[in-house]
């Protein structure tokens, strides 16, 4: 499994969706403006604003647009990527948050019910399935940068790039 961050700054697609991964970039501080969990098969899921919500996609990852990220070989392992797709088919179908996203950025965050955005979604996937501790192959102790993520409400795609490299190297 991977993870592909959008590059924020790349000014693809209309000037809607430009003007919205730019704002995200210039607020994070960072980079990316979106992520994709990517499936063994080279099945995409995430929750998109492009897209109007939570989907499955076909996604062709060219390095002017994308950076991706493999996930350590040990953490492959079928059973994990079988519980996350479960959970992202049960998903499917919620609208995109686009305030929550805009206000990931800040010092608190607003969520709309029913609706995600990208970072926050997956981030809570992977604390629902143990995987960030998977990842690190320690238990997740009170204090840990993990532990403290909390909800994925809380982090924008730029932040999320740079916890999953500190884990991946």
């Amino acid at each position: 499994m991977k993870l592909a961050f959008y590059k924020a700054f790349c000014l693809h697609g209309t000037w809607k969706e430009i003007m919205f991964d730019v704002l995200i970039g210039i607020f994070s501080l960072g980079r990316y403006s979106h992520v994709e969990l990517v499936f063994s098969d080279g099945i995409s899921f995430s929750s998109s604003l492009r897209d109007g919500g939570v989907r499955f996609a076909a996604i062709d990852y060219d390095n002017e647009r994308w950076d991706v990220v493999d996930l350590p070989r040990f953490y492959n392992d079928i059973r994990v990527e079988e519980l996350l797709r479960d959970d992202a088919l049960s998903i499917v179908g919620l609208g995109y948050d686009k305030l929550g996203a805009i206000t990931s950025i800040m010092p608190f965050c607003f969520q709309r019910r029913r609706r995600l955005f990208c970072s926050e979604m997956i981030i809570n996937m992977f604390h629902a399935r143990n995987v960030f501790a998977l990842l690190t192959g320690e238990r997740l102790e009170n204090g840990s940068i993990y532990s403290e993520m909390g909800d994925g409400c809380e982090y924008s795609p730029s932040e999320f790039n740079k916890s999953i490299r500190e884990i991946v190297g």
